[in-house]
């Protein structure tokens, strides 16, 4: 297996980069700043302290290698109230496939079955990093939102049986509690 060689750590650099993808212009266009950030290297430092991986298959090494788990729900209550780890969108975020660990992720994958390889290498998923105030706070009422939209469905779907996803799945009589 190769090891990723990357320029030396220059923190501000990354900084620079993560700064421009805040900004409206940097949201409207993100591609050319994810080349920047590329061109450094399959890892380079990053603004927090750790590192970021820019390539599939580094990413996808570093993510089937046990000694690189995933904040999970647990990591995240363990951090304490009033850090962005405790929000209830990041709470929410944690119970999602990307973030869950083995063996919770290889049972929800293989329940869900949909995903091979080949189609993981054409998804693209991004997720801010770092959030400002505003932005958690959005996702927050987003995720609330969300949450009752699709437990109000759950409900009036189970009370109506009929032609539709939830009559037939394997796990209905579980789903919305």
């Amino acid at each position: 297996m190769e090891t990723a060689v990357t320029p030396p750590p220059d923190r501000r650099y990354a900084v620079s980069l993560f700064s421009r993808l805040r900004t409206a212009k940097g949201q409207a266009n993100l591609f050319p700043i994810y080349a920047e950030l590329r061109s450094r290297g399959g890892v380079i430092a990053a603004p927090w302290g750790g590192h970021l991986v820019t390539t599939f298959d580094l990413c996808d090494q570093v993510l089937r290698n046990p000694n690189w788990p995933e904040p999970d729900s647990r990591w995240r209550e363990r951090q304490g109230s009033g850090t962005r780890w405790t929000a209830p969108s990041s709470q929410e975020m944690s119970r999602t496939l990307p973030a869950l660990n083995p063996p919770e992720h290889t049972r929800v994958r293989r329940a869900a079955g949909m995903f091979d390889r080949s189609t993981l290498q054409q998804i693209v998923f991004t997720q801010e990093l770092l959030p400002s105030a505003s932005q958690l706070a959005k996702s927050d009422a987003a995720t609330a939102e969300l949450r009752t939209y699709f437990m109000d469905l759950v409900r009036e779907r189970r009370a109506r049986p009929g032609d539709h996803v939830l009559s037939w799945s394997p796990g209905s009589r579980r789903l919305g509690k």
